[in-house]
């Protein structure tokens, strides 16, 4: 169990020291703002890994709490063997008809509908929950290849990213990893560097190419951690100006209230949305992630009651994903809930967050309809 979180650990903190190296080192930001010149001081690093690490810190905290509510017990039940046809669905579906790419107009007909009910499921964050079961190796190989498959039809990275994040969750909750297997699962990265270069700037070409965006190979690395890593966001939200009072006072209700009513009542525009329209304009095909020093930045520039109710709100929201979340072995929970929430922390988009939201309501029902028979 140590060894899973430590990894989860190295997984949300490792981008942020490698994208304050890089910046540090060639006074540049990265990803999309790699053409941006940034004089980072000595003390700076220090900065901004607090003002990560104590949000994460929070919530931490807050899923110790609610971990005092008693939970339903999930080894009683079938509930990765269904989530895997759920996945099988999932991959017909994609095979079929495709799946909706980012910032793209939504498949139409029949298709279009097939497409929304399996992207309903979130299948990456169900394959991040999925990593933390027992499921048989076979079985879940197969998840990972349909989630591949699904962020390749997507034409998204996401879908790389997470499926090699939960084969080493699976790995590593499933099997006993010595010390020194475990040295050099971290290692594998830094031996294998210049395949594994090679390989994500053969995806990356491949993404580009489906959306018709010129790619520079030389620009790979900058374009990699940027990817993995909020920090240039952060840096670029504190060094230069938004419009932010523009965030409508109460999005985050408006937001939630959409998703679960698909109804529009309370204004729901959000620091994302007010962020990514600053920086790339409102017609663009594509998102860049702000993290959650950028969202905090962003909602606490104006009125600092407003941002409070918020937080409270996002928080409150956050809670509920974490009690209804089926965790198949409760000694992973606030484990397993860091993995699932993982993409979406990294975005820091709320309407990303009620889409998992929804997703993990559909993921309890599937679970208390799988109960195995005595």
């Amino acid at each position: 169990m140590k060894k899973v979180n430590s990894f989860v650990v190295f997984l949300y903190f490792s981008p942020i020291i490698l994208s304050l190296y890089f910046i540090f080192s060639t006074g540049k930001l990265l990803g999309d703002f790699r053409s941006e010149n940034y004089n980072m001081s000595i003390s700076e690093p220090f900065i901004i890994l607090f003002a990560y690490a104590v949000p994460l810190l929070v919530i931490y905290m807050m899923l110790k709490l609610v971990n005092k509510i008693d939970v339903i017990n999930y080894e009683q039940y079938n509930f990765e063997n269904v989530i895997f046809y759920v996945f099988i669905f999932v991959g017909i579906v994609t095979l079929a008809c495709g799946a909706n790419k980012i910032g793209q107009e939504a498949i139409p007909g029949t298709a279009g509908f097939l497409v929304k009910i399996a992207s309903k499921f979130s299948p990456l964050a169900m394959l991040a929950l999925l990593s933390f079961s027992r499921i048989n190796l076979k079985k879940f190989l197969v998840c990972v290849s349909i989630v591949v498959f699904y962020g390749y039809r997507q034409q998204s990275l996401q879908g790389y990213l997470i499926a090699a994040i939960a084969l080493t969750i699976y790995i590593l909750a499933n099997y006993k990893i010595n010390n020194t297997l475990y040295l050099l699962l971290f290692l594998t990265p830094v031996v294998l560097l210049g395949p594994i270069i090679d390989f994500l700037t053969f995806i990356y070409s491949l993404r580009n190419e489906g959306r018709g965006v010129a790619f520079n190979i030389d620009e790979i690395t900058s374009l990699l951690v940027g990817r993995v890593s909020s920090v240039s966001s952060y840096l670029y939200i504190t060094s230069h100006e938004f419009i932010s009072n523009r965030v409508s006072d109460y999005f985050s209700f408006g937001i939630f209230l959409e998703r679960l009513t698909g109804l529009h009542l309370i204004n729901s525009v959000s620091p994302s949305e007010v962020f990514n329209v600053g920086v790339i304009g409102p017609n663009a095909d594509y998102s860049i992630f702000m993290g959650l020093p950028g969202f905090l930045s962003f909602l606490t520039a104006n009125n600092a009651l407003v941002a409070t109710i918020n937080i409270v709100f996002l928080l409150f929201i956050l809670s509920v994903i974490y009690y209804l979340m089926p965790v198949v072995n409760n000694s992973y929970r606030i484990t397993a809930f860091f993995i699932v929430i993982y993409m979406t922390l990294l975005s820091s988009d709320i309407w990303e967050l009620s889409i998992l939201f929804q997703s993990v309501i559909i993921w309890r029902i599937i679970a208390l309809m799988s109960r195995r028979k005595c």
